[in-house]
């Protein structure tokens, strides 16, 4: 049997590419260490475009490295399986665990996927249209989004000569639909990759994927390729489930474009798809797919309103993918169908709670869109369609400065952001009480949703922020309903049943809790002890069993 050689395989890579890759990782760390870091204090710096997204990353990342997450439950929703992907962040928090700083743990993990990411696009680009130049510039088009969402910038900044100076100091996205009421979406720039972390790799494994059916499958390799693919869609369906629906067309189309001897990749198919299918039943999720036409399209949704939306989203890729379509070779022109179906559905189906969620089908489907248009572009800076190729090569840098405007200024945007400091164990006493004084799998009932002490100390608390909680899938009405009633409880006697039926193991009750909570302070001043107190928060903690076996005066009906 022949031995595998590692260092002559290694050697069969070309230095450009071990050069491009490497620039490729430089740059993804420089984007995620700027949005998140940790400073010598112990203290965490989260970007203010962040600040949201992590409120649910950080709970999930330390309730797998300080706290007991299993069998695994969202650390925002304790009592339920786990409905949210949770891959990336399992593997964050066990690098947590062993000793790693979470900002290198985060970030290392996040600059190795996004550079894995820009790679795949550049060797599919590459491999698809069969030149370097197609994939290095469909690489560069990714980067800087083709939005027409300089336009409100100019709004704000006309042209003058500070221009240039008003760009790159620019501290704020143009357009942030549907947030700010403008038309162009806030999913198109780098911002949601540096907030959904796990959205890289996902991406990167769905292009892997494609990679090798349409690039490197053949009939020698059918049975290797095969299990590879198997093993990346079990991989999506914990690491991103919306990726896993994205890539699953791909494959079924190779199926139907060579069926012969494909018996492996069916198996596969299936394999994947009875995987998805149990995960969703184990959890409870069974998605909430629905009618839902024109995406964040305000109503009423027309012909124009839809062509206005697209075109004010994807600026001049709505031309020049479809010309990209016509001129590319046949390899590529084998994934125009699935990609046009990611489009298509994504603009007529809601795959989840939240509407907003479907934005992952249109950043893949962009993702492609840049190469097409990238083959386009190199093939209008040559002879091809004018006698002078100085004039094709003008053209194509208009394109591609009206393609990138966008992109750069929102760029900036990210890299001048302004940080928000997160108390950590060794500086937020809270935090320190909830890390060292509690159980790791203890349920904390909550008066406050964002960054509680108990989530970054890696605790539960029983229930999230409720856009959160919300968007997951979950019943948070009906938790909502009983955190209410606990803490407005007339008597102990009613508050301890509530707690000890519920399994929480400690109430946390701030001076200025959530509005609509309004509790009964008379009962929690004057019937519960507290076992921890801060007067500069102005938090108390009151453990369940110490106070409600001591002083109850009638048995609990549980």
């Amino acid at each position: 049997m022949a031995r595998y050689d590692l260092k002559k395989s290694l050697s069969k890579i070309p230095l450009f590419e071990i050069l491009l890759f490497t620039f490729f990782f430089f740059f993804s760390s420089l984007l995620m260490w700027k949005t998140f870091r940790v400073d010598s204090e112990g203290n965490m710096q989260i970007a203010n475009h962040a600040w949201s997204d992590f409120a649910a990353s950080i709970p999930l990342i330390r309730s797998f490295s300080f706290g007991s997450n299993f069998p695994i439950e969202h650390p925002l929703f304790p009592g339920e399986p786990i409905r949210y992907h949770f891959l990336f962040y399992l593997l964050v928090g066990i690098l947590e665990r062993f000793g790693l700083r979470i900002d290198f743990a985060l970030n290392g993990l996040s600059s190795i996927s996004f550079a894995l990411l820009l790679f795949m696009i550049y060797l599919l680009a590459k491999t698809l249209f069969q030149k370097r130049s197609v994939g290095i510039l469909s690489v560069f088009l990714f980067l800087f989004n083709g939005s027409l969402s300089f336009i409100e910038f100019f709004k704000l900044h006309p042209l003058s000569t500070s221009t240039f100076s008003n760009i790159i100091h620019a501290s704020v996205f143009p357009s942030f639909g549907p947030y700010d009421g403008k038309i162009v979406s806030a999913f198109w720039n780098l911002n949601i990759y540096t907030n959904q972390r796990h959205l890289a790799l996902s991406f990167a494994l769905s292009l892997l994927t494609i990679y090798l059916l349409y690039c490197k499958f053949n009939f020698k390799n059918k049975l290797t390729v095969s299990l590879s693919v198997l093993f990346i869609l079990v991989t999506l369906v914990l690491l991103n489930k919306a990726v896993f629906i994205i890539t699953l067309p791909f494959i079924a189309w190779f199926i139907v474009l060579k069926p012969q001897k494909r018996a492996f990749l069916i198996l596969t198919f299936f394999l994947g798809t009875a995987f998805f299918l149990l995960v969703s039943t184990a959890t409870k999720d069974f998605g909430t797919v629905r009618l839902k036409l024109g995406f964040l399209i305000n109503e009423p949704l027309t012909l124009v309103t839809f062509i206005r939306y697209w075109f004010y989203n994807f600026g001049l890729y709505t031309i020049l993918i479809p010309i990209g379509c016509l001129l590319c070779p046949k390899k590529a022109r084998r994934l125009i169908l699935p990609l046009l179906a990611i489009f298509v559905y994504a603009n007529i189906f809601q795959f989840s709670t939240d509407i907003i969620n479907n934005h992952k089908f249109f950043n893949f489907f962009l993702i492609f869109g840049s190469m097409y248009a990238a083959n386009f572009l190199i093939y209008l800076s040559g002879k091809n369609l004018f006698k002078s190729s100085v004039f094709g090569k003008t053209i194509a840098i208009i394109l591609i400065f009206f393609l990138t405007i966008s992109g750069v200024i929102d760029l900036f945007a990210i890299l001048n952001d302004r940080t928000i400091k997160l108390g950590g164990i060794s500086t937020n006493p809270d935090v320190y009480f909830f890390a060292h004084k509690t159980q790791p799998r203890s349920v904390v009932l909550n008066s406050n949703f964002l960054y509680h002490p108990a989530s970054i100390a890696g605790r539960p608390i029983f229930h999230g922020y409720p856009y959160f909680t919300w968007s997951y899938g979950y019943d948070k009405e009906k938790r909502e309903k009983i955190l209410i009633s606990i803490y407005r409880s007339r008597s102990k006697s009613e508050a301890c049943n509530l707690l000890l039926s519920n399994n929480i193991s400690y109430v946390e009750l701030d001076d200025n809790p959530e509005r609509y909570i309004m509790p009964n302070w008379e009962l929690w001043n004057k019937e519960f002890d507290p076992i921890y107190r801060n007067p500069n928060s102005g938090i108390s903690v009151y453990e369940v069993n110490s106070s409600c076996n001591l002083s109850i005066d009638q048995p609990l009906s549980l």
